[in-house]
């Protein structure tokens, strides 16, 4: 897998939405010509993440919105506070979502979403490295052909790519909250103390696009085939140092960069969030009881609702 070297990095705001919300700088393509079906090469050139043609992006893009939409978040979020603790938060993670879409064997699944991440991104990987992920990624496209008699390589390659894109950043997000609050959940709950971890301590702290072609962004010129890359932590408006320290700038889920921006916007912003909180929520006891107390009242609300909309004589 070849990266190419950054020769730009951008720490400006409005750079760094310029460069994300141009369509023709992407994240470098995985052009691997007949890599066979079923390996961690194959899987690269077919997710739309590194797919830099526009057109095949937004059908590839579209098909993993698609799937996500399968994923409610409220539910991810009860799941994840309810699950066993001690557990590797990316092994969790990944086990939750599998259950989800009705993948067989969720706990293989995240045994072979864990070891495809390892190369994913372009990481270099030893050849027993590259054979290892490779039969991971031939096991998952046979769990997701098994849970979809309709599914396409295409499509599977798309749903095979959302697990692997959530595992380690979600792992992390939870890792990087729990460093920032050691003694449990501020006032705020999870919510709060995630938003603020996204400004000062993001999972990702850089994204890379790579021009299609000789262009102008921003205050940056750029020749076909530069890479930018973009400082995540650096690139926003109206930040403090301090992660420690209250969230300062606006509220518009723009203030951040952690998921992106533009068209390679990560889609699964919702869903991230919603299993980062929940294990959060399961880490503490106080949480937890007041999650218990809410649900509680929600079926205090739904049962009263319905006495209500009954027949008067059917009432007792």
């Amino acid at each position: 897998m070849t990266i190419h070297a950054p020769s730009t990095c951008v720490t400006a705001y409005a750079d760094a939405r310029a460069v994300l919300d141009e369509p023709q700088l992407v994240p470098e393509p995985a052009v691997v010509p007949d890599a066979p079906e079923g390996t961690l090469a194959w899987l690269r050139a077919t997710v739309a993440r590194f797919t830099g043609d526009a057109c095949v992006h937004a059908r590839r893009r579209a098909r993993t919105v698609v799937e996500l939409a399968r994923l409610d978040p409220g539910e991810l979020r009860q799941t994840a506070a309810g699950s066993p603790v001690g557990a590797d938060d990316r092994h969790r993670v990944i086990r939750i979502l599998a259950e989800a879409l009705g993948l067989p064997g969720p706990d293989a699944v995240a045994d072979a979403v864990i070891t495809v991440a390892a190369g994913y991104f372009g990481g270099e990987l030893t050849p027993s490295q590259v054979k290892a992920a490779d039969e991971a990624v031939a096991s998952l496209l046979a769990r997701t052909a098994g849970a979809d008699a309709e599914a396409d390589p295409d499509a599977a390659a798309q749903r095979i790519g959302l697990l692997v894109q959530a595992c380690d950043a979600t792992a992390r997000l939870v890792e990087h909250a729990r460093r920032c609050a050691p003694d449990g959940l501020p006032p705020g709950g999870a919510g709060a103390l995630l938003a603020q971890v996204l400004r000062h301590d993001p999972p990702v702290t850089a994204l890379r696009r790579q021009a299609l072609a000789d262009i102008r962004v921003g205050t940056l010129d750029l020749q076909a085939g530069e890479v930018v890359l973009i400082d995540v932590t650096a690139a926003k408006p109206g930040a403090t140092a301090d992660p420690s320290d209250p969230d300062t700038g606006t509220d518009d889920e723009q203030a951040h960069l952690a998921f992106g921006a533009g068209p390679h916007r990560c889609p699964g912003q919702a869903q991230a969030l919603a299993l980062a909180a929940g294990l959060l929520e399961r880490d503490d006891p106080a949480a937890q009881v007041t999650d218990a107390v809410a649900r509680v009242l929600d079926l205090a609300g739904a049962v009263g609702r319905l006495g209500e909309s009954a027949d008067p004589e059917e009432q007792v």
